[in-house]
């Protein structure tokens, strides 16, 4: 009999956290699902830890492979699945015990196409060092595609597709692009775009490690154009869908403002010779989609300003921005 769920968790050279990450998929209290642990070419002993607990339950199943990163690991894991829905779990993070319990109950009541959960919890040891913006009160939204993407770009920032749950269908023709970062926001605009159901779940169950050796930890100094990719790649994708030319500029604005935010990290921190390659890419894709997002009677004006300012490169803005935030955070 198939699963209702897979939980696909790539695995490199976690040896330290994989065990509190596995444990917290054993503990929860829903138990129709099924584990798929991807070994992805660890030289540690995660691949050895994979299979001890393999032995105790037979709802893991273990898969050992060459290293080709985390959108190969995660695809090998989408090939191997049987559930109805599918989630992702990154190996150093944990999650909450009723998390499956609470969504599955959510996806089979709707019947729909992705449940998503709007806030999660960063952590780094054993403490929490913050929470995203959205307080989890446990309100259910249902929305449209277009309605789900302009909420994830504009209030959310919830770009991830760990800790949702995916109807396996959405992957039918859909998978991570292999050796790009920021690989969930390559993906996440097009497995919505497949829905017809999406729900907003304000809940926090996801508990995402920081770790300064992460994949996302170093490219927090050197910001990767890959970025930019995703970010293009996916405004040309936004521009063609069937959605109403608000919604349209509405989901441009919120990626332009990512894209932004990351022009404004690197000021904040200093590392602007390190990111020249990144800040000339980001404002060539806000200048080629500015007037776009001029045009929107949705859009605020304060966003728009925002925009505009770090578009055509307003420096002295920047800098100012940089210099207020730092005597803030010190004061």
């Amino acid at each position: 009999m198939k699963p209702f769920l897979s939980v696909i968790v790539p695995v490199y050279n976690v040896k330290q956290y994989l065990g509190k990450c596995i444990d917290s998929i054993l503990a929860q209290s829903f138990k129709d699902y099924e584990l798929i642990l991807v070994d992805d070419g660890s030289d540690d002993q995660s691949g050895k830890i994979c299979d001890e607990y393999a032995q105790k339950d037979n709802r893991i199943i273990v898969c050992h492979k060459d290293n080709g990163g985390l959108s190969d690991a995660r695809n090998t894991g989408i090939d191997l699945a049987k559930g109805e829905y599918l989630t992702f779990i990154d190996s150093d993070d944990y999650v909450d015990k009723n998390m499956f319990e609470q969504m599955s109950a959510l996806a089979k009541k709707t019947d729909c196409d992705m449940v998503m959960t709007t806030s999660y919890s960063k952590f780094s040891g054993d403490k929490t060092v913050t929470n995203n913006t959205l307080k989890p009160t446990g309100e259910i939204k249902e929305c449209t595609p277009a309605e789900a993407l302009v909420y994830i770009f504009n209030v959310t920032s919830r770009w991830n597709v760990t800790g949702n749950f995916c109807k396996a269908k959405l992957f039918e023709g859909n998978r991570f692009e292999v050796g790009k970062l920021y690989e969930d926001i390559n993906i996440l605009p097009e497995l919505i775009n497949s829905c017809k159901k999406v729900y907003m779940y304000h809940k926090s169950y996801y508990y995402y490690r920081v770790r300064e050796d992460s994949i996302m930890g170093q490219s927090m100094e050197k910001i990767s154009v890959d970025l930019v990719y995703a970010v293009e790649r996916n405004i040309d994708f936004i521009k063609g869908c069937d959605y109403t030319d608000e919604e349209k500029k509405q989901i441009v604005a919120g990626m332009l403002k990512e894209i932004s935010s990351w022009l404004n990290h690197a000021y904040n921190v200093g590392t602007v010779k390190l990111n020249r390659e990144y800040i000339k890419c980001a404002r060539r894709l806000l200048r080629k989609n500015i007037s776009f997002v001029l045009s929107s009677k949705k859009v605020s004006f304060k966003d728009k300003i925002y925009l505009l300012l770090n578009a055509y490169n307003m420096t002295s803005f920047l800098k100012l921005e940089a210099t207020v935030k730092n005597k803030l955070k010190h004061n």
